[in-house]
């Protein structure tokens, strides 16, 4: 088999056939085909297994040396003459793939590794039984040494090593049980083999994404953690050599396959229902389609009623065969993959299968921060989260599953060919914690326009909030019920001020409920009645009308976040604080604005001075750029 996987390595690999045949090969060797070829001229120029269907005199026009075609049909003799005639030669440059995979992985080696772990399960179980523990470990071992990534080799570990009485013997009754209905799979193998293949031709970055699809193509937990800390131990030994191969093949014209509209990848908030919206009133609707795949397939913010061109998945779903294949499909038949938001499903989905279309990220923040090296919470919010049982994220990155995940975030985010977002500090700094190459492409949501509408109105509306009736001060604490806002530094800071003529604004509509609920008890207690929660949406205007009311906002992330409320903000003339080493506060900087240092706030009467520059921001350059027709021309770079 190695010798076999070591001539595909580097090749371009063509099936000749388009049935089950042709399905299975596919199967084995995880969609790493260039395109089918068929004789039946009414599958031309169609789609089949993420692949194109192309005429079979195409083969003619390939560099023979480079090219690798098997044949998936039962009409071999007749094929092989066909392809002699074009110059091919048998067992050089074609195979039958019949007796290749068919017959040769799916009877031979996996019913007869199947029955070897057969055999090595009751030596093992004999040799336990008579207290040969080590015995039994070197026997397993050498089987791990030709089989390394076989999914029942932890279990048969568990067993060895559980001391001798009743939990080993109903450790044995259940994996006895679990081998009845578990079998190899060989095509983890050819992977993994093949990845061995390229790594040893000096093809660092092709073997990198290779052990990337078989760690996707694993089950077993403890097996993926093991496989994980394996490749990065590789992409560590070979980065320069990686990002070398990884910059010339973008350099190189590259030609991705084209589809028939453009398949936005989303979660459910407001924003997702704003831009949707906004497609559908410039650009014509049926060339995009929306996926959103959410906890609960009830969506909360998103209407789903109001779109024809909506498809909904529930998290659970998409990691079935069934519903991974729907969202293949999808990607397949689309022109280009916009990702409103990176989600460990999507990044799975990216290291296991060829995704051949332009892949565009809209950064969000958490999607990348939450997985790097940087310090999230500040020490009050770290020890309040601690006290409260908070899961943090990134905590779970030291865990073997968050390790796991985290190993596919790298791969796909290597595998993204563009950085959408308005700060392109923002994609720098992305490109200074993963290995990427992806161009910036300069990109913002419609809310920031609608937000900015709002304000220029200087429409009110009545509702409950009229903060100024009783405060002479109103503070804006956060934009959201997410630890990372690091509410508490603030409020026991302005505590300690001892003044009762502010009250603070805390928005806690979204976020995380059990930190909400928390906050909510803690807020009280420290600043009383001048604590000030939203809990609810509110309209666009109705929000508006309470950061009118602002005077002095602080946004104590560790991160960037809060892009359109400070935006709002410093439209309408607002101070802000924000800490001074975020490179959005680098951003609004090299914009004109005047933003204020967090860790200066000063006395009360600091806080509250305000200066002619403040007011001097509503009429900085990149306001006048927020309009719809801005926006609209952003995106039409986008989508070309």
């Amino acid at each position: 088999m190695k010798r076999f996987i070591k001539g595909f390595a580097g090749k371009k690999i063509i099936i000749f056939g388009t049935g089950s045949a042709g399905a299975a090969i596919t199967n084995k060797l995880a969609n790493h085909v260039s395109y089918y070829v068929d004789n039946d001229n009414s599958k031309w120029d169609s789609t089949f297994m993420g692949s194109r269907v192309l005429n079979p005199i195409t083969c003619k026009n390939e560099n023979k040396d480079e090219a690798m075609i098997i044949v998936a049909s039962s009409f071999y003799d007749d094929i092989a003459g066909q392809l002699k005639e074009m110059g091919f030669q048998e067992f050089r440059h074609f195979w039958n793939g019949l007796e290749l995979f068919i017959n040769v992985i799916d009877q031979d080696i996996e019913v007869l590794i199947n029955h070897e772990m057969s055999l090595i399960y009751k030596k093992v179980a004999s040799l336990v039984e008579h207290g040969l523990e080590d015995d039994a470990n070197s026997l397993l071992y050498e089987y791990e040494r030709f089989v390394p990534l076989d999914g029942r080799i932890p279990g048969l570990k568990a067993y060895i090593n559980v001391p001798a009485g009743k939990q080993r013997l109903e450790i044995r009754n259940l994996l006895t049980d679990a081998l009845r209905k578990t079998d190899y799979k060989a095509d983890i193998h050819y992977n993994f083999y093949l990845a061995y293949a390229l790594l040893e031709k000096g093809e660092c970055l092709k073997a990198l994404e290779m052990f990337e699809r078989v760690l996707a193509q694993i089950e077993n937990e403890e097996l993926q953690y093991e496989f994980a800390n394996r490749i990065d131990q590789i992409e560590s030994k070979f980065e320069k050599d990686i990002r070398r191969e990884l910059q010339e093949r973008n350099s190189a014209v590259r030609k991705k396959e084209r589809g028939d509209y453009y398949l936005h990848l989303m979660i459910d908030n407001i924003y997702s229902q704003t831009f949707i919206e906004f497609i559908d009133n410039g650009f014509d609707m049926k060339q995009h389609v929306f996926v959103i795949v959410n906890p609960k397939k009830k969506l909360t913010y998103v209407r789903e009623d109001q779109f024809d061109n909506l498809i909904v998945f529930s998290t659970h779903e998409i990691y079935k065969e069934i519903h991974t294949e729907k969202l293949l499909k999808l990607i397949q038949d689309s022109r280009k993959v916009i990702i409103h938001f990176l989600k460990d499903h999507i990044c799975w989905l990216m290291c296991r299968y060829d995704i051949n279309k332009e892949i565009n990220w809209v950064l969000w923040g958490a999607d990348f921060y939450n997985y790097i090296d940087i310090k999230l919470y500040d020490d009050k919010t770290a020890k309040f989260l601690e006290h409260i049982g908070y899961q943090r994220p990134d905590n779970q990155n030291c865990t073997p599953k968050g390790k796991v995940f985290l190993r596919f975030r790298k791969g796909a985010i290597r595998r993204v060919d563009y950085l959408l977002g308005f700060n392109e500090l923002e994609a720098k700094f992305v490109e200074s914690k993963y290995i990427t190459s992806a161009r910036y492409k300069k990109f913002v949501y419609p809310n920031v326009v609608e937000l900015k509408k709002t304000i220029e109105t200087k429409i009110s509306s009545e509702h409950e909030f009229n903060f100024k009736k009783e405060y002479k001060h109103v503070f804006m604490l956060g934009n959201s019920g997410d630890p990372s806002n690091n509410h508490l530094e603030i409020l026991y800071k302005l505590k300690e001020m001892n003044n009762r003529e502010f009250c603070v604004f805390v928005p806690l509509a979204y976020g995380n409920q059990l930190y909400i609920k928390e906050l909510l008890r803690v807020g009280k207690q420290i600043l009383g009645e001048q604590f000030k929660p939203l809990t609810k949406f509110l309209a666009p205007s109705k929000y508006i009308d309470i950061l009118r009311q602002i005077d002095v906002a602080f946004m104590n992330h560790n991160r960037q976040q809060a892009f359109g409320n400070i935006v709002s903000l410093l439209h309408d003339g607002k101070k802000v604080y924000m800490k001074k080493n975020l490179v959005t506060y680098k951003f609004f900087k090299i914009q004109g604005l005047k933003v204020f240092d967090i860790e200066r706030m000063g006395s009360i009467d600091e806080i509250v001075s305000v200066n002619s520059s403040i007011s001097e921001n509503q009429n900085a350059a990149i306001f006048r750029e927020m309009s719809e027709k801005y926006i609209k021309n952003l995106y039409e770079v986008i989508f070309r």
